[in-house]
């Protein structure tokens, strides 16, 4: 008898920055960020201060050896929370005028 073969199934569509964070990932296989471990690169962008993302940028990020691939990953996946390459990237909060 005749058998059908099955028709391909595609591959659902890729997250905003999945190739990015796949690359992230592997270059901290290979060095571990000075981030490593500090909680302020996870807070969300409203809870950290500019001068303090100053800092953070100038003396954390700037020497940092996977800095390229995380800032890639922050471009393409504008991620809500967190600092990535010295800096944030969700959308901002709109301020209470009130």
């Amino acid at each position: 008898s005749f058998m059908k073969t099955p028709a391909p199934q595609c591959e659902p569509s890729m997250a905003k920055g999945d190739t990015e964070y796949r690359r992230l990932t592997d270059a901290m296989n290979d060095h571990m960020p000075p981030c490593s471990g500090d909680p302020r690169f996870i807070l969300d962008r409203h809870e950290i201060a500019p001068d303090e993302l100053s800092h953070i940028s100038l003396t954390i990020c700037r020497t940092c050896p996977i800095k390229q691939p995380c800032r890639a990953y922050g471009e393409a996946a504008r991620p809500g929370a967190g600092i990535w390459a010295g800096r944030t990237w969700g959308t901002p909060r709109k301020e209470s005028t009130a």
